[in-house]
């Protein structure tokens, strides 16, 4: 039986089972981008969850959606389905494939240390508004890595 994920819109929360939900989304809307943020519950204050909240409306205006599915230790049938190995893992989403993801965050690497400057971008920040600048058209495709 597959455990019950929740997958949250950042406007509201769905339930999901499996992958095959998430990809249901994408093909209701198959030029959009879908982009699924997974990752605990609660981050704390100040993360990357928090910077793609205040930039949602930004991108919403470009056709992305954006949706987080909540990690929990245990086997977990869409951690597995997506290869999720820590978190946050952005994964992106057009139509029936990923066409790219983000997983190797400086913020989940507890070695390295964050010496952004109040009201600055961290380097994970400029990595991931320059990813969604990159894929938010239509037309993109990127293979995934």
């Amino acid at each position: 039986m597959a455990s019950r994920v929740r997958l949250e819109s950042l406007n509201e929360f769905d339930l999901i089972d499996t992958s095959a939900a998430v990809f249901d989304k994408a093909k209701m809307s198959p030029d959009s981008l879908i982009v699924v943020l997974f990752n605990i519950q609660f981050p704390e204050r100040g993360t990357i969850e928090g910077k793609l909240k205040q930039w949602r409306n930004d991108y919403k205006n470009n056709g992305v959606q954006f949706y987080k599915c909540i990690i929990s230790r245990g086997k977990q049938d869409i951690k597995t389905e997506f290869k999720i190995k820590k978190t946050p893992t952005f994964v992106f989403i057009r139509g029936d494939k990923e066409v790219d993801r983000i997983e190797d965050l400086e913020e989940s690497d507890v070695n390295v240390k964050n010496p952004t400057k109040p009201g600055e971008d961290s380097n994970d920040e400029k990595r991931l508004k320059s990813k969604l600048n990159e894929l938010c058209t239509p037309s993109s495709t990127v293979d995934p890595k």
